[in-house]
């Protein structure tokens, strides 16, 4: 059984409000490698419109600005100390909002492409936020997701350790069942590949359309 929302949010936002000072150096690493991941699996044009969901310190939506200088990006994360530093990191070249995953303060078909790298372990309530990342994307539009995959050994360890020590993560989610809901979800085109990033990530980027 998941926690309540509203309990899994404030975790987030303790935990990640005290890790925002040092988040980027200590998960350096771990970074670089699920960041170019969901990047090479972004289909943007010159007219994008990108809502970075979880953007936390705004290290994706940084290297969009570089290598996509014209393209929109808006940038949404739960912890507001997460979002100060993506401010100084970004200075002004996104928009940037606290937000819940489930709760876009968007209007409806307003995104070109909605992407959340390592955020949906976190959801409380997946399906809520899905419908909302459906929302706000507009006919055609495509959604990008990379996570923790559980069909991995090691990330299944991992998940039940911090389902115990954790009260900031909720679940992992294996292939079969992320591709089952975003079908619910009603996306469509839905493909889920698996990568192993490193010795020990094993994960997974998700593309789907609207």
């Amino acid at each position: 059984m998941s926690p309540p929302p509203h309990r899994t949010q404030a975790a987030v936002r303790r935990e990640y409000g005290r890790f925002a000072p040092t988040y980027d150096r200590v998960w350096e690493r771990y970074l670089e490698r699920s960041i170019g991941l969901t990047v090479d699996h972004l289909p943007l044009t010159a007219a994008s419109r990108v809502i970075d969901v979880g953007c936390g310190t705004g290290l994706l939506l940084d290297q969009l600005g570089r290598t996509h200088p014209e393209v929109e990006l808006v940038g949404l994360d739960l912890s507001p100390r997460m979002l100060t530093v993506a401010r100084r990191r970004l200075a002004g070249r996104a928009s940037l909002t606290v937000a819940d995953a489930a709760a876009l303060p968007l209007r409806q078909g307003g995104a070109d492409v909605l992407v959340s790298s390592s955020v949906f372990h976190h959801l409380p309530e997946p399906a809520l936020a899905l419908a909302e990342w459906r929302r706000v994307l507009r006919p055609g539009g495509r959604l990008v997701v990379t996570d923790w995959c559980r069909d991995f050994a090691a990330i299944r360890l991992l998940d039940l350790v911090l389902r115990g020590v954790d009260r900031a993560h909720v679940r992992t989610w294996s292939a079969t069942e992320i591709h089952a809901l975003l079908l619910e979800a009603g996306f469509i085109d839905v493909e889920v590949r698996r990568h192993r990033q490193g010795w020990f990530w094993g994960m997974m980027a998700i593309t789907a359309g609207v």
